[in-house]
């Protein structure tokens, strides 16, 4: 059975979540790892794929931790490595709104970003056949 945990990408706590989690004796392969796509650390995020782990872009539209483009980026290149097939597309668009500072524009939504990220990498983030 799966298990999804928040993690906070500035305090690379995934990797915490993921020692945790292995000792316990759940396999990688069944840890998704939330909230990583608020880092473009390609060395941390490297380190939590090779783990087996999937990685979950919770927040896809939120400006808070990263900009969009840097997350868009940071998909992309990671797409392009080979890891699209580990990673998850999500968002917590009504949170960030009600946050949200009135000069701020509007989270955008997983579609949004994935066909930004197409358009940066379109032999890896594509519809599948």
């Amino acid at each position: 059975m799966p298990v999804t945990v928040h993690t906070h990408a500035r305090k690379r706590t995934g990797l915490d979540a993921l020692a945790v989690l292995t000792e316990e004796g759940v396999h990688p392969s069944q840890i998704i790892l939330g909230h990583s796509g608020d880092s473009d650390d390609f060395g941390y995020l490297t380190e939590l794929l090779d783990s087996g782990a999937y990685l979950e872009w919770t927040g896809s539209g939120s400006n808070v931790f990263l900009s969009v483009e840097r997350r868009v980026d940071t998909v992309a290149k990671l797409c392009a490595r080979g890891w699209a097939h580990r990673l998850i597309l999500s968002h917590d668009a009504n949170a960030t709104t009600i946050r949200r500072p009135r000069h701020t524009s509007p989270p955008r939504s997983p579609s949004t970003i994935i066909s930004t990220c197409r358009r940066k990498c379109s032999t890896c983030c594509r519809e599948p056949e």
